[in-house]
């Protein structure tokens, strides 16, 4: 009986991984492709800042909340893609690895380079503040479209007459 019992709960188990296996698989599509990207460098971004002292450390957290509120606007909307495709799939990662190294160089600066590391520490805050305005892109973006369709609307209702 424990041998009968044993084997249907392997073919059970190999039915299930043969059900999944064979099941379609989803596509991200470029909106997800890019929020998975954009999420992945915010999470690096974050254990940079981890293991880095101040200010530093607080830079790095900010770049991470941009970068996530960019990922929530180009999952909303098409065309903020479309305006970040390059930042999302060139210049980020670059920043991103850039962090990444900054933080093991200054595991090992020694004191006559820290001039160089804080020079480096100033390019760091630059690049959040291309974050953020990554992010304003995006929302203005948004202010662009409502514009647009109340200025139609507008238009559309001063030919009623009542």
């Amino acid at each position: 009986m424990d041998m009968i019992t044993g084997g249907g709960i392997v073919i059970a188990a190999l039915s299930i991984l043969f059900f999944i296996w064979l099941r379609p698989k989803q596509k991200l599509g470029w909106q997800g492709k890019a929020g998975l990207i954009l999420s992945t460098y915010g999470e690096r971004l974050r254990g940079a800042a981890e293991q880095i002292d101040q200010p530093y450390a607080d830079i790095f957290w900010d770049m991470a909340e941009r970068l996530e509120r960019v990922r929530t606007e180009v999952m909303e909307d098409k065309r903020d893609l479309a305006m970040t495709r390059r930042f999302i799939y060139h210049h980020a990662r670059l920043i991103v690895d850039l962090v990444e190294k900054f933080v093991k160089l200054n595991d090992k600066v020694r004191p006559e380079q820290q001039d160089r590391l804080d020079a480096m520490g100033a390019q760091m805050q630059e690049y959040r503040e291309l974050f953020g305005r990554v992010e304003k892109a995006c929302i203005d973006n948004d202010f662009a479209d409502m514009e647009a369709t109340m200025a139609a609307l507008d238009t559309q209702l001063a030919r009623l007459t009542f």
